[in-house]
């Protein structure tokens, strides 16, 4: 019986996921499903092999939450954070090596918040502050050492 609830659940589930051949996106931007309408659900996207690409989240045509970018290799390579469709929260990216190598904040689909820039030995490059979109603070650039080289203020 509990094999038989949890196989249900499961068709369920993926029977409310996309894959990437049956959504559209418009030319006003919004994701649409077979039958013409703004989908709302979970997608994916799989590499030729089958590894997981992408995965996110589409309310009523706009992507909505987290979506997860992944190499072929199947380590992760971005982290995005949307908010009805606007870029809003904290991004990260990973090189194929698994080295975390950037880290941005978005507010309403503007830069807004800590950025950060790493080289692929995780050494950091750049430390950058945006408010509203516009450059803000001190920004710091470091060598490939990690001495800082440089610092300009933009307040």
């Amino acid at each position: 019986m509990r094999t038989f609830f949890i196989t249900g659940f499961l068709i369920a589930f993926f029977s409310l996921c996309a894959t990437g051949q049956d959504l559209t996106k418009g030319d006003d931007g919004l994701f649409y499903g077979a039958d013409n309408k703004p989908y709302s659900g979970a997608y994916q996207e799989y590499y030729p092999d089958g590894q997981l690409r992408t995965l996110m989240n589409i309310v009523n045509g706009l992507i909505d939450g987290e979506v997860q970018l992944y190499f072929s290799n199947g380590l992760q390579n971005e982290i995005r954070s949307y908010k009805e469709g606007e870029m809003h929260g904290q991004w990260t990216t990973w090189n194929e090596q698994g080295q975390k190598i950037a880290e941005a904040e978005y507010y309403e689909g503007q830069k807004h918040g800590k950025w950060y820039v790493w080289n692929e030995e995780g050494v950091l490059l750049y430390d950058m502050t945006y408010h509203q979109g516009s450059r803000s603070g001190t920004w710091k650039m470091y060598d490939k050492n990690g001495t800082l080289i440089s610092e300009k203020d933009f307040d």
